[in-house]
This record gives C-alpha cells, structure tokens and sequence, in this order.
C-alpha cells in the first residue's frame, strides 16, 4: 500500500515531498558489512579444509588460492545475505517512522497526523 505524501508545512505543498529512506539505507550498510565479516569468519573453517586439500594437489599455490576463495566466497555470500536482511529491516523502520524531506526547502518532517 502506497504512502500518502503530506505537505510540506513550510511550502505548503507536497509536490517536492519524497519519502525518506535513511533507515533502509543504513540498514543495508549496516547488514552488508556485519554479514561479510560474518560469512568471511564463518567461511575460515571451510577455507581451511580447501586449503588441506589444494595443498595436497597443488603443493604451495594450491593452499593459497583454496583458502583465498573460500574466505572470498564466504564474505560475498554473507554480505548478500546481510545486506537483504539489513535494507527489509531498514525500509520497514522508514514505514513506521513516516519521516519526509521536501526537496524545495530542504525541510524534514514526520509524515504522522
């Protein structure tokens, strides 16, 4: 369901009035980075395995590309997975919070009656 833009109460008007997304923007930030790190931590234990097991086919080169891209791999993923989770929760605080920017006169205000 759409939301109703209100007017902005110093332009009187709600033609300039966009939705402010703030809190999906820092929430998508905010996933993306803790699910990398998450999920570049969480991918050492199986980095560590591929490692063992390029080191046993390819002596040397094979027990750092093993471990690079499986650590690589797992940050990826866990940003993905972190940044999804980080914008749904974000964009659902922007729903609840109902804050609006007019982009006339630079005015911030909540949208609530």
């Amino acid at each position: 369901m759409p939301i109703k833009k209100p007017k902005c109460p110093i332009c009187e008007t709600n033609e300039y009035v966009v939705f402010d997304t703030t809190g999906e923007k820092v929430g998508t930030t905010g996933g993306a980075v803790a699910g990398g790190v998450a999920g570049y931590g969480g991918a050492a234990g199986g980095a560590s395995a591929g490692a063992a097991i390029g080191s046993a086919l390819f002596p040397g080169v094979g027990t750092v590309l093993g471990a690079a891209a499986g650590g690589i791999m797992g940050a990826i993923t866990g940003a993905t997975v972190g940044g999804v989770a980080g914008n749904k929760l974000g964009s659902m605080y922007d729903e609840a919070s109902q804050s609006f920017k007019c982009i006339k006169c630079k005015e911030e205000f909540s949208g609530r009656i």
